[in-house]
């Protein structure tokens, strides 16, 4: 009779060590999906920042060019 009362309770405390892992694992699914998704955003964010700065510097080159060869776009003109 003890033996199967010891066994019972040692069943009970693994399955409340097992719900214990599940809430774990869950947790850290959700908190791994989050991370996942701020990631990709900043990923994308990053993208957009190098696009826009390589143009600025394609623009920037023309700027200069056609500075050095004199010539004056209507923005130029419009500064002036």
């Amino acid at each position: 009779m003890f033996q199967g009362l010891h066994g019972t309770r040692e069943l009970e405390a693994l399955n409340r060590q097992m719900k214990m892992l599940e809430d774990l694992v869950r947790e850290l699914m959700h908190v791994n999906s989050q991370w996942d998704l701020e990631y990709r955003e900043q990923e994308e964010a990053f993208r957009r920042y190098r696009e826009d700065s390589q143009l600025a510097t394609k623009e920037n080159h023309e700027t200069i060019a056609r500075l050095k060869g004199g010539e004056r776009s209507v923005e130029d003109e419009a500064a002036q």
